[in-house]
C-alpha cells in the first residue's frame, strides 16, 4: 500500500456511498411532559425552504403533517433535493439539520463544503437569535465488493485491502453470517474519531462497508463547525489513504 498522503479530488475506483454532515442543536424541555422541542422550527423551516429553493427546490415532508413534532426531536422531517430522487439532499428536523451526498457528486473543496456551509448559514438565520448548537458529527461510507466465503477469506480481505486484522485464537462451530468491527479514538483536538468495519452490501452484491466518522460535542458557533469541518475532513482523508489499498 502507499503511504502517500496527497490531497486527490476524486479517486478513480471511489468505494464511496454516501457522506453525511449532521449538525444538532439544543432543544427546551416542555415543563408539562418533560418532552423535547424546538420553539423556532415551524417558522424556521418556512425561512430555510426559501433559503435553499434555487439550489434544492424540491421539497418533501417526510412524517404526516398531524403527527406531534415532539415525537421527532433530532429526527429530520423535511428534505430539500435537487430534483426527484437527484441527490445532494438536505433533511431538516427540531434540533437537526443534516447534508448528504453519494460518489457521484461528491468534490470535498467545489461541492460538499461549499454546500454544507450555506446550509448551515441557512439555518442559522431561519431562527430568531443564535442556534446553540450542541454536537457535530462528519461521516464517510465506503464499499468494497466482496464475494462471500469463508470467515478467513473475509478476514484475509480485510487485512488486504483495509490494512486491519480480525483474527479469532479459537474455533466457532458454524459460518461467520455478520461482521462488526467498531474502535472509537479520543483526538488531541478532542474530537471523538470512530471507525466500524462490516459487512453488508454495495449495488446489492456481498461488501464490506466501512464509516469513518468523526464527532465533537459542545456548544459551538456556526464559524466555529465550518472551521472544524476543515480539520474533520482532512483527518479523515488521511486516514482513508494511509487504510486503503493503492488501487482503489
Amino acid at each position: 500500500m502507499s503511504s502517500n498522503t496527497e490531497y486527490i479530488a476524486k479517486l478513480s475506483k471511489a468505494p464511496l456511498q454516501e457522506v453525511i454532515l449532521e449538525a444538532n442543536w439544543e432543544l427546551d424541555v416542555h415543563e408539562g411532559t418533560n418532552d423535547l422541542f424546538d420553539p423556532g422550527f415551524e417558522l424556521a423551516q418556512g425561512l430555510f425552504a426559501e433559503a435553499v429553493r434555487s439550489d434544492f427546490p424540491l421539497h418533501k415532508r417526510v412524517i404526516p403533517p398531524v403527527v406531534p413534532l415532539q415525537i421527532f426531536a433530532q429526527k429530520p422531517v423535511h428534505q430539500f433535493w435537487k430534483g426527484e430522487r437527484q441527490w445532494p439532499v438536505l433533511q431538516l428536523g427540531p434540533g437537526i439539520l443534516t447534508v448528504n451526498d453519494t460518489e457521484k457528486n461528491y468534490i470535498w473543496e467545489s461541492t460538499f463544503r461549499p454546500m454544507a456551509e450555506k446550509a448551515l448559514d441557512a439555518v442559522s438565520q431561519s431562527y430568531r437569535g443564535t442556534l446553540r448548537f450542541n454536537k457535530v458529527n462528519l461521516r464517510y461510507i465506503d464499499a468494497v465488493s466482496f464475494s462471500a466465503g469463508p470467515r478467513t477469506e473475509l478476514f484475509h480481505f480485510i487485512r488486504e485491502n483495509l490494512q486491519v486484522r480480525v483474527e479469532n485464537e479459537f474455533e466457532i462451530g458454524g459460518s461467520l453470517s455478520n461482521l462488526n468491527v467498531s474502535e472509537t479514538y479520543t483526538l488531541d483536538e478532542g474530537s471523538q474519531l470512530t471507525l466500524v468495519i462490516a459487512t453488508g452490501t454495495r449495488n446489492k452484491v456481498p461488501a464490506v462497508v466501512w464509516q469513518t466518522a468523526i464527532s465533537k460535542e459542545g456548544i459551538q458557533k456556526t464559524e466555529e463547525i465550518k472551521q472544524w469541518l476543515v480539520y474533520s475532513h482532512s483527518t479523515i482523508s488521511n486516514l482513508f489513504k494511509r487504510m486503503l489499498r493503492k488501487e482503489y
